[in-house]
């Protein structure tokens, strides 16, 4: 069963303000004590990564997003399936478009 919609609303608002700060904890912020990250593509047998190795390698990633910035200029959020999807513009132009489930 989906979350209330006022916490999948308070999550999305966290993950983007995660974004906008652009910091390790402010990334992993929302992760669940048990959560872990496979870098992809899985074919590579990388093993999953916990919170603590996560956050002991993203600042050298983010190190590199120097000039980062994220103008979100439509979010859509369906509070039943419960997925939000994101929609920004990059400084040429080019759409991204970014998925979020909320379960």
């Amino acid at each position: 069963m989906p979350a209330p919609t006022e916490v999948q609303s308070a999550t999305l608002k966290k993950f983007l303000q995660g974004w906008e700060t652009i910091t390790a904890e402010s990334w992993t912020g929302l992760w669940s004590d048990n959560c872990t990250q496979q870098f992809l593509p899985f074919s590579l047998g990388l093993p999953p990564k916990s919170r603590e190795e996560v956050l002991q390698t993203l600042p050298k990633l983010l190190s590199v997003l120097r000039d980062w910035k994220l103008d979100i200029h439509h979010v859509v959020h369906d509070t039943i399936l419960p997925i939000a999807r994101l929609q920004s513009m990059r400084p040429l132009q080019q759409t991204r478009s970014l998925g979020i489930s909320m379960e």
